[in-house]
C-alpha cells in the first residue's frame, strides 16, 4: 500500500516538474525566437512517463509497470545527459564571468542564463523522480508478497 502511494506521488511529481519544464522550454524558445524541437527533449519524455506511472498507481496492470520501468530507465538517461550538458553550458558561462573579470551575460541574455540553470535544475529532479520510481517498482514487482493481488 504505502508503495503504491509513493509510486502516485512520483508520478504526480514528475507531471509537476514535467510542465514546469515544458513552460520554460516554450519561454526559452519565445526567448531565442527558435522554433526547434529539440529543446522539448526533456520535458516531453518526462511529462510523458509521469502519466504512465499515475496510470500504473491507479491501474496496477503489469503491461503498464513494464512500460513505465522501461520509459523510467529511458527517460532518466535522456535527463542526465542534458543535466550534464546544460549544467557543462551554464558553467562555462559562469566561468566566464570570473576568469574576464568582465560579465559576460549581458542584460539581453540575463533571462535565458536563468532559464538554462532552471533546465538544470527540472532535469536533475526529473531524473531522480524517475529513478526512485522505476527502483520502486522494480522493487514491486520483484518483492511481491502471497497477500497482493495486482502487480
Amino acid at each position: 500500500m504505502v508503495a503504491e502511494r509513493m509510486i502516485l506521488g512520483l508520478g504526480a511529481f514528475k507531471i509537476l516538474i514535467g510542465f514546469l519544464y515544458l513552460i520554460c522550454t516554450i519561454v526559452y524558445n519565445v526567448e531565442i525566437g527558435s522554433s526547434s524541437a529539440l529543446t522539448f527533449v526533456g520535458c516531453i519524455p518526462l511529462l510523458a512517463v509521469g502519466i504512465i506511472t499515475l496510470l500504473y498507481a491507479l491501474k496496477k496492470t503489469k503491461p503498464l509497470l513494464v512500460s513505465m520501468l522501461v520509459l523510467s530507465i529511458i527517460v532518466f538517461i535522456i535527463l542526465i545527459i542534458g543535466a550534464v550538458v546544460l549544467g557543462i553550458a551554464v558553467g562555462t558561462i559562469d566561468a566566464c564571468d570570473s576568469l574576464q573579470n568582465v560579465s559576460c551575460i549581458t542584460d539581453d541574455n540575463v533571462t535565458k542564463v536563468n532559464l538554462l540553470r532552471s533546465f538544470v535544475a527540472f532535469a536533475v529532479f526529473g531524473s531522480m523522480a524517475t529513478l526512485a520510481s522505476s527502483i520502486i517498482g522494480c522493487a514491486r514487482a520483484c518483492c511481491k508478497t502471497d497477500g497482493d493481488a495486482a502487480v
